[in-house]
């Protein structure tokens, strides 16, 4: 579970660095846009890169605990990504 949580992680922070690498903040900024804008696709773009994190996960442990509920593995996929 951690290793899902590793890939995505790792593209926000390289996101972010780049960002900070070529000043698209300052540019984003000039143009007009406001902080709340640049927070919000932070946000959307962090949330679709966990979601699939999870969806992978909980797929590869409902394939090996064939039992149990998928509903259930995304809960605990997707909040344990979120709180690690």
């Amino acid at each position: 579970m951690v290793l899902s949580w590793v890939y995505a992680s790792s593209m926000v922070i390289k996101s972010i660095v780049l960002e900070k690498e070529l000043k698209l903040k300052e540019v984003m900024k000039v143009m007009g846009l406001e902080n709340g804008v640049i927070w919000a696709g932070w946000f959307i773009e962090s949330f679709i890169m966990m979601s699939l994190s999870a969806t992978v996960l909980t797929l590869i442990l409902k394939v090996i605990f064939a039992v149990s509920s998928i509903g259930l593995f995304f809960a605990i996929s997707y909040f344990g990504l979120t709180l690690s």
